[in-house]
């Protein structure tokens, strides 16, 4: 894809995904706080407590890597991006993998826990 077409297709899903990644994560780990401590003589306790972990480690990689590089883009002229666009946006990369990694973290934890209860 060419540079002008990434940059088009990057500010089309900064749009959209600023609103929609928020709607997902926030209600996951207020929800995920409340199961954790709503069940805490259930099996599984700690693991919950770890996902939770796992969703706060994703939402502050999310605020420190991934938000600063989408909003920029919104700033950047598509003709005329900043000389170092790609730099940055390799960078965002790096911390959105990582963000990633937490939330499968997360969510496989809360399903180890679902199975513990189911079990037990």
């Amino acid at each position: 894809m060419d540079d002008h077409a990434q940059l088009q297709l990057r500010k089309a899903l900064v749009l959209k995904l600023r609103v929609l990644a928020p709607a997902f994560f926030l209600p996951s780990f207020v929800l995920g706080i409340v199961l954790a401590f709503c069940n805490t003589d259930t099996p599984g306790f700690v693991l919950r407590c770890v996902a939770v972990a796992a969703l706060l480690l994703w939402i502050i990689i999310r605020g420190i890597g991934t938000v600063p590089i989408n909003s920029a883009t919104l700033d950047w002229e598509i003709g005329a991006p900043p000389k170092d666009w790609k730099a940055q946006v390799q960078r965002a990369e790096r911390f959105h993998i990582a963000g990633v990694w937490a939330a499968v973290l997360a969510f496989a934890l809360f399903l180890i826990t679902l199975a513990l209860r189911l079990n037990g």
